[in-house]
């Protein structure tokens, strides 16, 4: 629970106060996200020196401003875009879940490390294409032939889509009309408030400054200190 610099040696010391003296000691506890180490890890290391930078859950889903309780639970295989004023920050393709809290599986969980990254995270949003595989023209060509044998586009868009999808696309309209159809489709679009906490992601953005960290991952304070894994300022992707 506590780490002690005495000359050449460290002093360990356990949560039963027992003392343990090491010429070399490695500090490999993880983050506070998933599974946490009981003790605050970074705390610690501020004892003997080191400090952290800001720390964010990340791999975790996003919450988002659209209520999306009748698109729980539903999936889609979309390209995902994160946007702020026109840039883009980050794309990714595969495949989105749905939730009545936000936007989970892989792409979300991807993006919300995109997003933990930005300093300012105003005004942040996500822009899906639920039809990555087709221009919009192409679209557009598509659902006209279709629509000319139906004369429905509500049940096109249903035969196309989740029936859910394809209420809140025609819901997100300012008309009805085919080329503004495919507007949406192709840029269905969530505004982020923030993400779910430490406790529902898988990684850590940020923790142990590696400005003061060698490349063998020992210490520059301290010799015979390492600092490994997930408690340095170091994330990956979903997947590892």
């Amino acid at each position: 629970k506590k780490l002690k610099k005495e000359k050449e040696s460290f002093l360990a010391i356990t949560e039963t106060n027992a003392t343990y003296v090491a010429d070399y000691v490695i500090v490999a506890t993880g983050s506070p996200s998933f599974v946490t180490f009981p003790y605050n890890s970074y705390t610690m290391l501020h004892e003997v020196g080191h400090t952290t930078t800001e720390v964010f859950p990340a791999l975790c889903a996003l919450k988002v401003k659209e209520d999306l309780k009748s698109l729980n639970n539903i999936r889609v295989k979309c390209t995902a875009k994160l946007i702020q004023e026109e840039k883009v920050l980050g794309e990714k393709k595969g495949e989105i879940l749905f939730k009545d809290t936000g936007l989970s599986g892989i792409l979300s969980l991807e993006l919300s490390s995109i997003y933990q990254r930005q300093t300012d995270k105003k005004s942040i949003h996500v822009k899906l294409d639920l039809a990555p595989e087709y221009s919009s023209e192409e679209m557009i060509d598509f659902l006209k032939r279709k629509n000319d044998q139906v004369n429905q586009i509500e049940e096109v868009l249903s035969g196309v889509f989740h029936k859910m999808i394809a209420n809140q696309v025609l819901k997100r309209c300012r008309e009805v009309s085919i080329e503004e159809i495919v507007y949406v489709i192709k840029n269905f679009t969530f505004h982020i408030e923030g993400t779910l906490d430490f406790k529902h992601s898988q990684v850590t953005v940020g923790g142990i400054d590696l400005s003061q960290m060698n490349t063998d991952f020992s210490s520059k304070i301290h010799s015979h200190l390492y600092i490994i894994g997930e408690v340095l300022d170091i994330d990956g992707d979903s997947g590892g």
